[in-house]
């Protein structure tokens, strides 16, 4: 467990070595005293041992082709371990920030908002939605619901797991054309700004407690990866049109989760837009 003092409050943030938890790390360090769980620091009686103030708890089963094949895997790190750190986190805890996704709603007509019923049609989406519940029984009003939708940008560190987006550029730039879908849409987030939002959200409280973290834009993978490969300068002729049903992955693909974010926003929330995020990815690349 690595620990940062910061400014008092004390945090504990779990999945702090993956893709967002990295760039998540970063943020809280100068405003926090910070508690970083890697996965090894979950066991029994760990958060209890820590005490936190905050929790964000990032750690989870996030492949969904993975889950769909190993379903009670799936819940019980979605699931299970999310309402065992709950109770163990209790007695300290004034806020537990869950992230969760936008595959917790079906797809069926998009633009989503937190009023909106659940549905989802996937064990990971499931699962995730067990997750919230589990939280949400254990902790009530103390219990943040913060479901994010999908992210792109660069790794802070080098040992967490590309994106989509990282893993598209690199194919095409070396030659390779990418399938990418374009019936399937999402609301992209740049995932600095995902970062910067969730540091924000342990500084003061809000009801009621869900919120949408998407981007402004509704868009479709294929349209991501026009983009992106025009923003870095590679012909975007190597961003091939795919449909959903051409996939051999055995999790089931919602069509539309895109979601109203009128509600972040509201809340000072302004990730970018996806141009500009894919420019801010380039410089950052640029850097490095």
């Amino acid at each position: 467990m690595a620990r940062t003092v910061g400014l008092g409050l004390r945090v504990a943030v779990t999945g702090g070595s993956g893709f967002l938890g990295a760039h998540l790390l970063a943020r809280l360090r100068p405003r926090v005293e910070l508690l970083a769980l890697a996965r090894r620091d979950l066991s029994d009686g760990a958060m209890r041992a820590v005490g936190p103030d905050v929790v964000i708890h990032l750690a989870a089963a996030t492949d969904p082709a993975w889950c769909e094949a190993h379903p009670d895997r799936a819940r019980a790190a979605n699931e299970d371990l999310s309402r065992r750190l709950a109770h163990e986190a209790s007695k300290t805890v004034n806020t537990f920030v869950y992230a969760s996704t936008d595959l917790v709603f079906d797809g069926e007509r998009g633009n989503y908002a937190e009023t909106d019923t659940p549905r989802p049609i996937s064990v990971y989406g499931s699962s995730k939605l067990s997750g919230e519940q589990a939280v949400r029984e254990v902790l009530g009003e103390r219990a943040l619901i913060v479901r994010l939708s999908l992210m792109y940008g660069p790794r802070a560190v080098s040992t967490a797991r590309e994106s989509f987006a990282e893993t598209m550029l690199a194919r095409a730039r070396s030659g390779e054309p990418v399938s990418l879908f374009a019936d399937e849409y999402r609301s992209p987030l740049y995932v600095e700004d995902a970062a910067e939002h969730l540091a924000r959200l342990v500084e003061r409280p809000i009801e009621p407690r869900v919120v949408h973290l998407g981007g402004p834009e509704k868009r479709s993978r294929h349209e991501m990866g026009v983009i992106g490969l025009e923003v870095f300068g590679i012909p975007t002729h190597f961003a091939r049109a795919g449909l959903r049903g051409d996939n051999a992955a055995t999790a089931s693909r919602p069509a539309d989760v895109s979601f109203d974010v009128r509600r972040a926003q509201s809340l000072g929330m302004r990730p970018r837009g996806l141009r500009e995020g894919f420019e801010k990815f380039r410089d950052r690349m640029k850097k490095t």
